[in-house]
């Protein structure tokens, strides 16, 4: 039983050392050995969610999470350091994620090493969090049931990273954790998952696939495929959550998240039998490049809707799924993509991978990348051959379904883009005919995104006030929809034109 489809022969050759992917692995061991002679954190508690815990109270920020400080938290702008019971629950969010990802780099490692210290790091982590699954309570919850932490996607993602964990090692021969997670976490933490439906939102994405992966290890092929032809399945979420597009329906924030998500139930499809085709396939491949297209002047994503603000591209973990998705189809968008990330001309930094909390993004400023600085799924998933030289870079665009339209000038320096479509869901803003002027690095009309959901301010990020759209007899608008009537560009001119209907309140 495989959640990932891959010739194991061939991956242990074209990983070995001195090889481009053999890169990563070299780097995944090193960021391991700290932890391999003392246990990864596995926190009796579970996390909580409050409205100062993990964040600068001066700056708002969140602070650095490090898993080797469970009691003192560092505030990356003052670097104040900060103690505290809310602080260090939040910081439990991210020691159960880190170490069930850790589980998962110590088993690829052994898989494709063969390092029996990896093998037994990875065991005795599983052997650990399957001792302790029981233990965590199912109570003081904000978004659905779980027990190591506050929402169900959490929960969700760290359960898909300990399938994965225990996959991988199976697939390097016996191992004696089998049971016992199987027991104590794959049955009872897919029946809560499962207990809570969360619609067409992203975060079901996580839930869908994590439910998935762990009745295809319990053995349960009939309940897998029964799951799969239900309504409201993992063919929903690709068929309503990805618009025609290319894009997740809520949003940038949710469109890198959402489609990662999808990107592990499109792996395990393949495992089934059950691949992708037709139109589906296309508009998951088209997900992969879609973010690029509406890109603002210095590098960084727009902030519509509930998106941090100007979050860069250059992290790691875009890398990855650029490679990713040139692994799934060759596409020159993300070949040139990938050599724009590789080039080097970000300032050099830590990427933050070392304390990465699985599939829980944390954003980081942009730094130099290179290819050694993806992470595991690359490492098992991507090509072995570095992505050939491309060029291409965005011009103006328009993604009706998304109703982004974006008019550029002086190859891309100058942005100007108008606002529409797609309402978001709960994540979307009173902002129809909001709209965005950059040039370089000056912002002249810009959105400000969202700050945190448990602040005091979010109402006034969720206003049309924050937005440059307007205003309807003077207060915010209502909930409607926007007609795209015209989009052209003739290169010295171009235009867009929208009709919003429904906004007064």
């Amino acid at each position: 039983m495989t959640l990932l489809s891959f010739d194991l022969h061939q991956r242990r050759l074209d990983t070995a050392p001195g090889t481009s992917l053999g890169a990563i692995a070299d780097g995944l061991a090193v960021e391991l050995q700290p932890w391999m002679y003392g246990a990864l954190p596995v926190p009796v508690t579970k996390a909580r969610l409050t409205t100062s815990g993990g964040r600068c109270p001066t700056h708002g920020v969140l602070l650095d999470f490090d898993p080797a400080s469970p009691h003192a938290h560092r505030c990356p702008v003052c670097h104040v350091v900060y103690t505290g019971r809310e602080h260090h629950e939040w910081w439990v969010m991210g020691a159960h994620l880190f170490t069930a990802e850790r589980a998962v780099h110590a088993a690829a490692l052994h898989l494709l090493r063969g390092d029996e210290n990896h093998r037994t790091l990875a065991e005795h982590t599983l052997e650990r969090l399957a001792a302790q699954y029981g233990q965590w309570p199912n109570c003081d919850n904000v978004l659905g049931p779980t027990r190591p932490f506050f929402s169900t996607y959490l929960e969700s993602i760290w359960l898909l990273n300990v399938c994965h964990a225990l996959s991988l090692l199976e697939r390097a021969g016996h191992t004696r954790v089998s049971g016992p997670v199987r027991e104590h976490i794959l049955h009872p933490s897919s029946a809560l998952i499962a207990s809570f439906h969360e619609q067409r939102s992203n975060r079901q994405a996580w839930n869908e696939v994590a439910i998935l992966s762990a009745l295809t290890l319990l053995g349960e092929a009939r309940a897998v495929h029964a799951r799969l032809d239900a309504p409201r399945s993992l063919f929903t979420l690709l068929d309503d959550g990805l618009l025609t597009d290319g894009t997740w329906y809520e949003g940038e924030n949710y469109h890198q998240f959402a489609h990662r998500g999808l990107w592990y139930g499109v792996q395990l499809l393949e495992a089934l039998g059950r691949p992708l085709e037709g139109d589906r396939r296309a508009r998951f491949h088209e997900g992969f490049a879609a973010p690029f297209a509406a890109l603002l002047p210095d590098e960084t994503l727009p902030s519509r809707r509930d998106s941090q603000y100007a979050v860069s591209m250059r992290q790691w973990r875009w890398a990855e799924w650029c490679e990713l998705g040139y692994a799934f189809a060759p596409d020159r968008r993300l070949a040139a993509t990938l050599h724009r990330l590789y080039d080097g001309s970000a300032p050099a930094g830590a990427t933050g991978r070392a304390a990465s909390t699985a599939d829980a993004e944390r954003n980081r400023p942009a730094v130099a990348l290179t290819r050694a600085d993806c992470s595991w799924r690359a490492l098992l998933m991507a090509n072995v051959a570095p992505v050939p030289p491309a060029s291409w870079t965005p011009g103006s665009v328009l993604q009706p379904r998304q109703g982004v339209a974006v008019l550029r000038r002086e190859a891309g320096h100058v942005y100007v883009a108008l606002d529409g479509g797609e309402q978001g869901g709960g994540h979307g803003h009173p902002d129809r005919l909001a709209l965005t002027l950059q040039r370089g690095a000056t912002r002249v009309l810009d959105d400000p995104g969202t700050g945190s959901y448990v602040e005091r301010a979010l109402h006034w990020y969720r206003s049309t006030l924050a937005h440059h759209a307007p205003l309807v007899n003077g207060a915010s608008q209502q909930r409607g929809t926007t007609q795209l009537t015209a989009f052209e560009d003739r290169g010295g001119a171009g235009w867009v034109q929208k009709v919003a209907h429904d906004l007064a309140p």
